[in-house]
């Protein structure tokens, strides 16, 4: 027997029809069931094929029963198309070959299918898989929530680093600032020192000069004592308007003020000033403070302030070239005469008072009153003195 007769069934085989009668409702019906099942199930295959290839992640295992599977229901497939074929043409050995295929590839698919069957079971159903989106969706959520908050939170400690940064730079600078206005003070400290010392070896050089002076020229010990201390009061208030100035300088018109108050203050007053706002240094302000007491003290004694008509006249002006002139002018009082002899006061005004401000001295006793110019450097001025 060769093997297409092998595959036909043999000599005499009948076709399936003959077995049915040729009755065409039977024909009809195992032939449409039969094509119907074999193109479905060759359709079950592809469609396996196209899902295992949009899902390259699944297990081994699985994958090899999922091809496993396929094949079978496409072998089945192929088997119900050759028995759709022996409805009319006899091929029984073909089919029973086919048959023995499937019937091969079924049981290595409940080979597969039987072990696999536990982890199939464990696998989640729909719902169990929804439910676990839902908490992963909800995690997420939650952890985009953490994570919004945690780039607040590094957003609002950028602010405050930048914040403490720029404090800290302030705090560093008004250090730097307080440790230069510190070495600034301590260097101005040394100079104030230095010059207090200065100033205080001049003060008492010229507290040794009016003791001599005033000693000098003094009848008696009680006489020294009351013109010595008149004349340390008159030092004294010149001080205080250079330390209320910080020993910058002190005003003229103040320095006036300050030496003749007690004539200014009264009702009639018998003392007159005027001239421009100028500003004395120190020196000059000690010198011309001590020329304007013995002036006063003298009128008051002797002079226009010794007799309630006398009257007396202060005046300053700026002269060119680059000059200051003061004036004080007597009148109204007793008829005066030269001295016989210059006592302290006029030792102070023409020699003391000319030698420590470079200047011209003039001192005159005219009958109708005593006349004082002194004419001085303006380099005697404080620095800002007004015209």
């Amino acid at each position: 027997m060769s093997v297409l007769d092998w595959l036909s069934g043999g000599a005499g085989a009948l076709p399936s029809a003959q077995c049915m009668l040729w009755r065409p409702d039977l024909l009809v019906l195992h032939a449409t069931a039969d094509i119907v099942i074999a193109f479905s199930s060759i359709a079950i295959p592809l469609g396996i094929a196209w899902y295992m290839r949009h899902r390259p992640g699944m297990p081994y295992p699985y994958r090899v029963l999922a091809w496993s599977f396929g094949a079978f229901v496409g072998a089945c497939g192929f088997v119900h198309l050759l028995e759709a074929v022996a409805i009319w043409r006899p091929i029984y050995g073909l089919e029973g070959l086919a048959k023995g295929v499937t019937a091969a590839i079924s049981g290595a698919t409940v080979a597969l299918v039987w072990p696999l069957l536990p982890g199939l079971v464990r696998l989640p159903s729909s719902r169990q898989l929804a439910e676990v989106n839902a908490r992963l969706r909800q995690e997420a959520e939650s952890h985009e929530a953490t994570l919004r908050d945690l780039e607040d939170a590094r957003r609002e400690l950028e602010t405050r680093v930048e914040e403490r940064t720029h404090e800290l730079s302030q705090v560093t600078a008004r250090l730097e600032t307080a440790l230069t206005a510190s070495k600034a003070a301590e260097a101005n400290l040394r100079d104030l020192m230095r010059e207090l010392t200065h100033r205080s070896k001049n003060l008492l050089a010229v507290i040794q000069a009016m003791a001599r002076q005033t000693a000098r020229h003094a009848a008696g010990i009680e006489s020294f004592l009351d013109r010595f201390g008149e004349r340390l009061q008159a030092l004294a208030a010149s001080h205080d308007m250079l330390v209320r100035a910080s020993w910058y300088g002190a005003s003229l018109s103040e320095l006036v003020r300050s030496q003749l108050e007690h004539h200014l203050d009264r009702e009639d007053p018998q003392v007159t000033m005027a001239g421009p706002a100028l500003l004395l240094k120190p020196e000059a302000a000690q010198s011309i403070g001590l020329a304007l007491h013995e002036l006063a003290t003298n009128a008051a004694k002797f002079g226009a302030l010794s007799v309630p008509g006398g009257q007396v006249t202060i005046t300053w002006r700026r002269v060119l070239p680059a000059g200051v002139e003061i004036e004080w002018s007597e009148s109204g009082g007793p008829p005066v005469a030269e001295p016989k002899w210059r006592g302290f006061g006029s030792h102070l005004i023409e020699q003391n008072l000319a030698r420590s401000l470079e200047a011209e001295i003039s001192l005159t006793f005219r009958p109708d009153g005593v006349r004082c110019r002194v004419a001085f450097p303006a380099s005697h001025l404080a620095a800002g003195a007004s015209l």
